[in-house]
């Protein structure tokens, strides 16, 4: 547009210098009405090319500014949407390790529960074994339990301890 209005500017400007060459010509031309009149008209239209064409650089500089201005805040835009993605994937993790923390404790009391029965059981078996104050066995019940409690004693103790120290090692 603006340069449309450019073109006119320059027209009006031949215009002008050819008008001036023929009336130079004539005899007079200053005094005679019509080229004064017509001088007039060129002039005005002359300044009204150049308001419009300093209306439309404002207007372009509005745009460019405005332009940019919006892309500012589509920057802003997207990086508020990064952190609001950020912070549920922090709120997601953070479930997750709560239900990773529930299970790990889960399978802790299923260790110790089964830490504790193992040797139990390894108890009720013994105690049906032929023991000779049972069942006429070989062995009397001291000499029974002398092996079995150990037995089962250390059993349970290095079980938990490699179930506990499985479970503090990161």
């Amino acid at each position: 547009m603006i340069n449309v209005l450019r073109e006119q500017q320059s027209v009006c400007k031949a215009f002008t210098r050819n008008m001036k060459s023929i009336l130079a010509a004539a005899s007079d031309p200053f005094s005679d009405t019509r080229f004064r009149q017509t001088r007039a008209s060129l002039n005005d239209l002359l300044e009204g090319i150049n308001e419009r064409i300093l209306e439309l650089q404002r207007l372009a500089d509005t745009a460019t500014e405005t332009s940019s201005a919006l892309n500012d805040l589509l920057g802003l835009k997207q990086q508020q949407m990064g952190v609001v993605e950020a912070r549920l994937e922090a709120r997601e993790t953070v479930e997750q390790g709560r239900e990773v923390l529930r299970q790990g404790r889960t399978i802790m009391l299923f260790t110790v529960v089964t830490i504790v029965f193992v040797p139990l059981s390894f108890v009720t078996g013994n105690f049906g074994m032929n023991v000779a104050e049972l069942n006429d066995g070989n062995l009397n019940i001291r000499q029974e339990l002398r092996y079995m409690f150990p037995v089962a004693l250390s059993f349970s103790i290095i079980t938990l301890g490699i179930a506990f120290k499985i479970y503090t090692t990161p």
